[in-house]
């Protein structure tokens, strides 16, 4: 079931897409579904298999080329994650943070920005107009700091 916060992102990303001037085809609309829909940091992989749920005969090539059309419209961002493999979210707020354990690999959202005023003052300082950005602050996590 999807959400009503679900929804509204979901319907965002579509009108993004078609004010961008390209088509909200039934893969898209599929795929956005699919990152929208999860709470997890999902790879190429990942994606293509949750998406073939809803369209059984949908291609790898398809994944990978809408895949980079959101993340160069900048709907959706692209990261890694330690493990080398290239991962997928959507931002909210027009930002997203991680901390990463270097350990264990866990990932941990963060769900406030502490950056805002300071990206905004530097911003300014060189007329630029941010409209997302992508943190991502790499250590050790608790567990493994007790651990070792």
């Amino acid at each position: 079931m999807t959400s009503q916060p679900e929804k509204h992102r979901i319907t965002h990303i579509a009108e993004a897409l078609q004010a961008h001037g390209h088509r909200l085809t039934e893969p898209r609309q599929a795929l956005i579904e699919v990152l929208v829909g999860s709470e997890q940091h999902l790879d190429h992989a990942e994606i293509l298999a949750r998406a073939q749920q809803r369209i059984p005969q949908l291609g790898r090539a398809t994944v990978y080329r809408t895949l980079e059309l959101l993340t160069g419209l900048g709907l959706i961002h692209a990261t890694y994650l330690g493990d080398g493999r290239q991962r997928f979210c959507v931002p909210s707020g027009g930002h997203h943070h991680h901390l990463i354990c270097n350990h264990c690999g866990t990932v941990t959202d963060l769900d406030h920005c502490l950056l805002d005023d300071g990206l905004e003052r530097f911003a300014q300082q060189h007329d630029f107009t941010v409209e997302s950005h992508l943190v991502e602050l790499y250590g050790i996590c608790h567990d493994c700091q007790k651990a070792a």
